[in-house]
């Protein structure tokens, strides 16, 4: 409101000058000073209106200064709606190339799509495990599409690449997989884990994936030459450049029907929001 004030007194000012020296100077009445008569008229009335107006909302402040956390609370609002309303509207565009080559759990035909954005490191994407699967077990049509957010690629790059690769070779072994991931540290721990080069670091970790994926029944020699393809690092590249448009800062994130979970959901929230979703894609057929 300061802006405005200070605005309108400076147009005022040079309208009365440009109307002072036009017109008392030349003792005519040119043009400019006819132009800049009526301007700065209108901008002292201005300024006046302003005044007024600026004492009455000072009286009403005085009378119920609540009324200031009353307007925070309404723009907060309001920025919340607005914020609600460009998030729906980038969930829409999320597009079939955002699934293809996406590891999937559930039902991979299902009608009922939950995207989960993970990093195999994150401890909260690990606690999120069982919300997943009571998700899953609560409609026979949900898909589950795991988009691999990697936060830290040192660690996390390995197991992102070994999950699409997984299910480039081996759909049907990536809930095990993905299970034994998730239950699991996949970076070493103990007295000298700390004391270990990147190579040493990064072959413990490979061995440890592996380790799971023969485990999961896995051709360990086949997934190692998958992961070493440029479709697998396109996946991930994919999953970064989604992950940025919906304004994700971190993992683990959920988007299933129209909302975006950018937090790790209780199994009984999660399982809330697959029935909306469910209700919302029953309605469109």
């Amino acid at each position: 409101m300061m802006t405005i004030f200070l605005l309108v007194l400076a147009i005022a000012f040079v309208a009365a000058t440009v109307l002072y020296w036009q017109y008392y100077g030349s003792k005519q009445k040119s043009h400019l000073a006819k132009t800049a008569a009526p301007i700065a008229l209108m901008s002292m009335a201005l300024l006046m209106l302003f005044g007024a107006s600026c004492s009455n909302v000072r009286r009403a402040i005085l009378r119920d200064p609540t009324v200031i956390s009353d307007a925070q609370t309404a723009l907060e609002a309001e920025q919340e709606r607005l914020a609600r309303m460009e998030q729906a509207e980038l969930i829409k565009n999320i597009s079939e190339e955002d699934i293809s080559g996406a590891p999937i759990l559930g039902n991979p035909n299902g009608s009922v799509v939950l995207f989960e954005f993970i990093d195999y490191n994150c401890g909260h994407c690990k606690h999120s495990k069982d919300a997943i699967n009571a998700a899953i077990a609560s409609n026979s049509e949900l898909k589950v599409v795991i988009k691999n957010f990697v936060l830290w690629p040192q660690v996390s790059m390995p197991p992102a690449k070994a999950i699409i690769a997984a299910q480039r070779i081996a759909p049907e072994k990536v809930a095990e997989f993905n299970s034994l991931m998730l239950g699991n540290n996949l970076v070493p721990r103990g007295d000298d884990s700390n004391n270990l080069s990147e190579a040493e670091l990064a072959k413990r970790i490979n061995a440890t994936i592996m380790g799971f994926a023969k485990q999961a029944g896995i051709d360990v020699k086949a997934l190692e030459a998958e992961m070493a393809k440029d479709e697998v690092e396109m996946e991930i590249r994919r999953t970064r450049d989604l992950a940025i448009r919906l304004g994700l800062r971190g993992t683990p994130a959920f988007v299933v029907g129209d909302r975006l979970m950018p937090y790790a959901p209780q199994p009984s929230e999660l399982i809330e929001a697959v029935a909306e979703a469910a209700k919302a894609v029953g309605k469109k057929k």
